[in-house]
């Protein structure tokens, strides 16, 4: 998940997570926009060519119902009636988040990762040094376990040591800590507006 417009180095980021997704025997599932779904479904393609594996089998685009998607890569599901449902559908398919960049929509998507750790378990980690939601998250979290990861520089190593990271399950990297989160937006009496929206969500979605 992560922004439409990213800088360059954010995209050539974006494309080495992507390689490395499928180096690492796994799909790769994005919401479909260009940015960083287009760049790393582009890593993605590329990698399956050199595995020999089928494209359409390992990218793939989750996209609204009558939607179509910003590229044409892979494999094209429309799933829900909106973007919050298309969101939803997104993260309960996938055991982790990698956050590239990103504004308001990747914010909602970071919210709905919550949720989902909350509920089942999931893992998020964003990507430093690609600017917007990924930054500002890492500007607000504890250095990372592995220091490859507080990077900026764009690599095919530190993308295969996120992946790897995800893989494991094990590591949720976000300023929102899920078992606090279950309490303000869950248990508290008092409820701000992110509360009240996650309510909503949850009580419609999950």
């Amino acid at each position: 998940m992560g922004g439409t417009v990213l800088s360059p180095a954010a995209i050539i980021m974006a494309r080495q997570i992507g390689h490395a997704v499928i180096d690492a025997g796994c799909c790769l599932v994005t919401g479909g926009r260009k940015g960083a779904g287009q760049a790393a479904s582009e890593g993605a393609a590329i990698a399956c060519r050199e595995h020999g594996i089928d494209i359409s089998q390992h990218v793939i685009a989750f996209v609204p119902e009558g939607d179509a998607p910003d590229f044409d890569i892979g494999t094209v599901m429309q799933i829900g009636t909106d973007k919050v449902e298309r969101r939803v559908a997104l993260v309960c398919s996938t055991v982790g988040a990698i956050v590239i960049g990103g504004g308001k929509g990747t914010r909602s998507e970071v919210l709905i990762a919550v949720l989902e750790a909350i509920m089942d378990g999931y893992s998020l980690i964003p990507v430093s040094g690609t600017g917007g939601e990924a930054d500002r998250i890492c500007a607000n979290i504890p250095p990372f376990a592995d220091p490859l990861l507080d990077n900026p520089t764009p690599s095919l190593e530190k993308a295969r040591a996120i992946v790897t990271a995800i893989q494991q399950r094990l590591y949720w990297y976000c300023d929102i800590d899920p078992v606090q989160a279950h309490y303000d937006w869950f248990e508290s009496p008092s409820k701000d507006a992110v509360a009240k929206k996650m309510y909503r969500i949850r009580h419609k979605y999950f």
